[in-house]
Order: structure tokens, then sequence, then C-alpha cells
């Protein structure tokens, strides 16, 4: 079983885990994903896929809604970018990533 973790261009040093779905043989790191995240739905990066044993509450997880990219728009380069700019300017993994990527144009 897999837990998708998504972070977003929002002020948090969180990422936010979700149930792949329908996407579970799809879904990839760096890739865009549309998930509900509280009462609307939000695009976000995928950050990690954890691998877990089992899932006590399934409940408790929502699914991601749709995949945007077949291959991932980050690579070693951009990825030591944005871990510079984390760093250097204390901001979030998530608003990093969107500050340089998040412009792409959704398909």
């Amino acid at each position: 079983m897999e837990l998708v973790e998504v972070i977003f261009d929002i002020p948090l040093w969180k990422s936010f885990d979700y149930l792949p779905g329908k996407y579970g043989k799809d879904i990839g790191i760096w890739r865009r994903v549309l998930v509900p995240f509280k009462n609307r739905k939000e695009v976000g990066f995928v950050w990690n896929i954890k691998r877990v044993e089992k899932i006590e509450r399934k409940d408790f997880y929502l699914e991601i809604i749709k995949i945007y990219d077949s291959n991932p728009l980050i690579n070693e380069e951009i990825l030591s970018l944005i871990e510079f700019i984390s760093e250097r300017y204390f901001s979030p993994p998530g608003q990093s990533v969107f500050s340089i990527i998040g412009s792409f144009a959704l398909k």
C-alpha cells in the first residue's frame, strides 16, 4: 500500500498524505496533482511516495483527483536550486517549488 506526500504553495514546512486511488501506477515524484485540500481543490507536487504495510483508517485519507504531468518536472539541477532557496531564504519546500515551476500551464 502507498501514501503519496504532496506539498503546496503554502507557508508550512509540512507535506500532506493522500491515497493514490485509481492513479496508483501513474504516480511519480515531482508531478503535479489535483487534490482536495480543506474545502477546495488545490494543485500540489508529489514530494514523496511512502510504502506502508497497512493503513488503519482509509477514511482518514483523501484520494488524488487528477495527475497533470506524465514526466517529472524537476531534475537534479532544479532540485538543487529549490534546496538552496529553501535554506537561504527559510522558505518551505512547497513555496520554493512553486516559485520556480508554478507558472507552467496545466493540461
